[in-house]
């Protein structure tokens, strides 16, 4: 490494051989890092346009963004992606919300979110709004990541913004992650940050204040029809996206469910897959797109095909031990889950997965047996379409990779079609998930793979 620099004057490195200059404004002499210091940021920039900016030249780690300062830091997963992205930003003069980009070195050698204060409250800018918002609309839309106690509606500088107080931080921390840039009608997006306020003051009751911990429920919210049933297209300037619309919402009462869209939480990050969520969630209903939210990835999205089987899952499946984690399931507010930005961090990851026409669904014909026979998560799995040559040691061989199988036995008059009780419901879920439309070709069976859900019955006898 070689690094020459003075105030006032450019700083030339190389890293490897890739030469990354400095910057005029470039304070201290650094030597490398995997973090990025950004300064002189636009105050709208968000973590999001900094981790699409950066995420080109490797896999990011961590952002932290110190939005009165307009700083912000990137942790990259190596040195030598971090001095690609200082690189790609000076050489190219790139800008970001109109301005030019300066970047170096972090004197830092990792970042972490603790730096940022963790807070009930927060601080939510309406940017670019061309119609009102009150507290009834923004309960609405965050009352589904925890219980809010009090909001507050103002006005400043000719924008529109609102304070929410949470009764948690991490019920706040999850909102934050969720909605934070989504878009709430065509132009209009969220701009979230944590407020240091340590409550929120309602001095009277109305459309712009309220105190929810007096009793008070919203009756009959009429969602605004600006507020729905669009689809917006992305920002296409160089080097920068907004992240997917938050677009279509439920029907017109707050009062009333019905959408098709699940949020699940405290999932084991080390081995949930979009894939995991679709097998087990597809049980109850069929599911046409599954998104592990990127920077909180003990959450996930699920669309249905209708909202009937939405919550048909969610009847089944709230507060069911999966991957060892006893998992959260409600209805979310969205009525679509959408697919991230092409070239992003996020879709490189695979975290969002589009099943519309899988072989997998089991619902696709109307009135078939696998709608009459849905069952709750239990011990108990019913097996069909296993081979007929197959070893009984071997099947069983096969299903104790999930766990103990206290029993195993086949249907009267066939092989087909067996019963298998685990020692305990996780480990049930996590062969329906690990085994339930595998293909069995190489022990003698189908295309189709052996069929699995779970069974209104303990243990068939033999006979």
């Amino acid at each position: 490494v070689s690094t020459q620099s003075t105030w006032g004057m450019d700083i030339k490195r190389t890293w490897n051989g890739v030469e990354v200059p400095g910057n005029k404004r470039t304070r201290l002499e650094t030597t490398p890092s995997k973090v990025i210091y950004f300064w002189s940021l636009a105050p709208e920039t968000s973590e999001y346009d900094l981790t699409y900016l950066c995420s080109s030249c490797g896999n990011v780690v961590n952002v932290l963004r110190l939005t009165d300062k307009n700083q912000a830091f990137v942790e990259m997963d190596s040195v030598e992606t971090a001095a690609a992205v200082i690189a790609n930003l000076t050489q190219g003069m790139a800008s970001l919300h109109g301005l030019p980009i300066h970047v170096q070195f972090s004197s830092r050698k990792e970042i972490s979110k603790t730096n940022e204060e963790p807070s009930s409250i927060l601080h939510v800018t309406m940017m670019n709004a061309t119609y009102p918002a009150d507290c009834d609309l923004l309960h609405y839309l965050f009352s589904q990541y925890g219980t809010i106690l009090r909001i507050v509606c103002f006005e400043k500088n000719a924008t529109q913004q609102g304070l929410i107080e949470f009764s948690d931080p991490m019920a706040a921390l999850s909102a934050k992650t969720a909605l934070n840039n989504s878009f709430i009608y065509e132009g209009c997006h969220l701009k979230i940050v944590n407020s240091k306020l340590q409550s929120v003051n309602v001095r009277m009751d109305d459309i712009n204040s309220r105190d929810f911990t007096q009793n008070y429920q919203p009756q009959h919210f009429n969602m605004p029809q600006h507020y729905g049933n669009t689809n917006y297209g992305y920002n296409n300037a160089p080097g920068y996206h907004y992240p997917p619309p938050m677009n279509n919402y439920p029907p017109s009462h707050y009062s009333s469910g019905g959408g098709s869209v699940l949020l699940v939480s405290n999932l084991n990050q080390e081995k949930t897959t979009p894939y995991a969520l679709f097998k087990l969630f597809g049980a109850f209903g069929d599911v046409i797109r599954v998104k592990v939210l990127f920077n909180k990835r003990d959450m996930a999205l699920l669309q249905f095909k209708t909202p009937a089987m939405a919550n048909q899952a969610l009847t089944h499946l709230r507060d069911c031990t999966f991957y060892d984690n006893k998992i959260s399931v409600r209805l979310s507010k969205m009525f679509e889950v959408p697919m991230p930005p092409p070239d992003t961090q996020e879709s490189y990851e695979n975290l969002t997965q589009d099943y519309t026409n899988p072989p997998m669904h089991r619902f696709t014909i109307q009135n078939s047996k696998n709608g009459a026979n849905i069952r709750p998560p239990s011990q108990n799995l019913h097996l069909s379409n296993i081979p007929e040559h197959l070893d009984e040691n071997e099947l069983i061989n096969l299903l104790s990779q999930y766990g103990k199988v206290e029993h195993f036995n086949y249907f009267p008059n066939t092989k087909k079609m067996a019963v298998a009780t685990y020692d305990s419901v996780n480990n049930a879920v996590s062969a329906l998930v690990g085994l339930h439309g595998e293909s069995l070709e190489h022990l003698g069976g189908d295309k189709r793979g052996i069929q699995i859900s779970f069974s209104k019955i303990h243990h068939q006898p033999c006979t």
